[in-house]
Formats: structure tokens, C-alpha cells, sequence
């Protein structure tokens, strides 16, 4: 369908009703405020994100955070983290924040 005044093709959107809880809704709506968008929106981009691309609907987790997680400064008063050290075998000379 050509639009008359501007000769460009015209979007053509549906009105859709959807059930969400309430408490997502609330969040819903926060998030849009806080975006500068609408509900509807924020629904439409989910849904093209996870339509469109590659064929693959998930990234693969390593992928995805590979490089963006950080390792928190070594506290030794923390017997868990003093243990998952250890466990990890993370010495002093591990270099995991290079990224």
C-alpha cells in the first residue's frame, strides 16, 4: 500500500490484546517511562529480536557474556570466596579481568 502525500510504503500495525500479570505490567511500564517508549514498543522489539537474525533464538551463553563479567577484588576475610578461590584454583596471578 503506497501512502498518497508521502510515496514511501506505509507500516501497517495491528492492535493486539495480551494478559500479563500485573506486578510484570507494573514493570512493563516503568521501564517504558524510564526508555521514553510505549508498552507496545517494548513488546514489538522483543518480538523482532527474537524473530529476526540468524535462525537462532537464544545466543549461546558463552557468546553472549564472554569478556563482560569481572572478577571482584580478592577479599580474604571471606571464608566462601576464600573457598571458591581455592576450589578454582584462582591465584594471585590469574589474570581474569584482561577484557
Amino acid at each position: 500500500m503506497k501512502c498518497a502525500y508521502f510515496d514511501i510504503m506505509c507500516l501497517m500495525k495491528r492492535r493486539v490484546n495480551l494478559t500479563i500479570d500485573a506486578q510484570v505490567l507494573q514493570r512493563a511500564r516503568r521501564l517504558a517511562h524510564q526508555r521514553r517508549t510505549s508498552i507496545s514498543q517494548l513488546v514489538e522489539d522483543l518480538l523482532i529480536g527474537l524473530t529476526e537474525g540468524s535462525g537462532q533464538e537464544t545466543e549461546d551463553f558463552v557468546e553472549k557474556w564472554a569478556g563482560r563479567l569481572k572478577l571482584a577484588p580478592r577479599d580474604p576475610s571471606d571464608p566462601r570466596r576464600e573457598y571458591l578461590w581455592k576450589k578454582y584454583r584462582l591465584g594471585e596471578h590469574a589474570d581474569l579481568n584482561r577484557h
